[in-house]
């Protein structure tokens, strides 16, 4: 399973527009935009990684007209997990959009989440402006390059590509990130 991370900060009120909205992929296992205007089957984690459900952190509130999983609170490592039918949810690709409208808020995307037995998890963030978005497992940290070298500017859009895959030797965890608008980069 996975889910979106949170890391504080966040003002609540934003500058940022609704950017330009991802295409659906036609082929995707699974697609989460949230346009009934409710998380069904996301379940949020109260702070400092815990596995103990607060309900109240995230909502799907209006980011100009399109509609976001968003938290204004100022908490550090809270979650908000995906807790239905993770059964193809292995060897995949995640892709979308994230933003920070706040220059010490922070954002990120979790994937093969251990939750609810567990607070182990492979994930893409950021810990705000100034701060590269990097790849890494919590608890451990990971081996090679975790920084894709991108630095988020406040209110603007970034498009992610989250890839995770089961190899002989471990898991192949790889991250591209690019302004939305830009190129995406070719292979990481």
């Amino acid at each position: 399973t996975g889910g979106s991370g949170g890391s504080g900060g966040g003002s609540g009120s934003t500058g940022l527009d609704s950017g330009t909205e991802i295409p659906p992929n036609p082929d995707a296992v699974a697609r989460f935009d949230f346009d009934s205007g409710d998380a069904t089957d996301w379940l949020d984690t109260a702070a400092g990684n815990s596995l103990n459900p607060d309900d109240s952190l995230f909502s799907v509130s209006s980011v100009g007209s399109n509609p976001a999983l968003k938290t204004s609170s100022n908490a550090t490592n809270i979650h908000s997990h995906f807790v239905g039918d993770a059964s193809n949810l292995s060897n995949f690709v995640i892709t979308g959009r994230m933003a920070i409208d706040d220059a010490g808020a922070g954002v990120g995307v979790t994937a093969y989440s251990q939750y609810p037995s567990s607070d182990v998890y492979y994930r893409l963030r950021t810990m705000g402006a100034g701060n590269a978005f990097s790849i890494s497992n919590h608890p451990d940290g990971c081996n090679g390059n975790a920084s894709t070298g991108v630095q988020p500017s406040v209110d603007t859009w970034y498009e992610f590509e989250l890839s995770v895959s089961s190899e002989v030797s471990g898991n192949r965890v790889t991250a591209k990130v690019w302004r939305q608008g830009d190129a995406k980069p070719g292979s990481p």
